[in-house]
């Protein structure tokens, strides 16, 4: 079973990088998972991600609720902004315009009020 948690841990793990280049894929969920994977399937690779630049990075500050700086902010719902308009330009279906909008308002919302926005 540690096999499996580990195996899962470094998929996860790349799914995360995989996200970082991607905003597509949401990051920072694949990488909790891969921190819960580490740790349930070995002591030694959970003390690795947990110093990897990576994890301090985008868990780090997240789990120690520091926040975020507002460039960091900034960049993300840039990506987000991109990819969401472009999704809403491409799409002519009504209803997946409304969650679109909705998808928006929520990262908006989570980013802006949510989350600290530190130095």
């Amino acid at each position: 079973m540690k096999t499996l948690y580990i195996l899962l841990g470094f998929i996860l793990l790349g799914l995360g990088i995989f996200g970082i280049y991607i905003p597509i894929l949401p990051t920072t969920p694949f990488l909790l998972l891969a921190t819960a994977c580490f740790a349930n399937g070995s002591e030694k690779f959970n003390c690795w991600f947990l110093q990897t630049e990576i994890y301090k990075n985008n868990i780090e500050p997240l789990k120690k609720k520091e926040g975020m700086t507002i460039k960091k902010k900034l960049k993300i719902m840039g990506m987000i902004t991109l990819f969401l308009g472009i999704s809403f330009l491409v799409m002519s279906n009504i209803h997946g315009r409304i969650c679109l909008v909705v998808v928006f308002l929520a990262h908006c919302y989570y980013f802006f009020i949510k989350v600290k926005t530190i130095e």
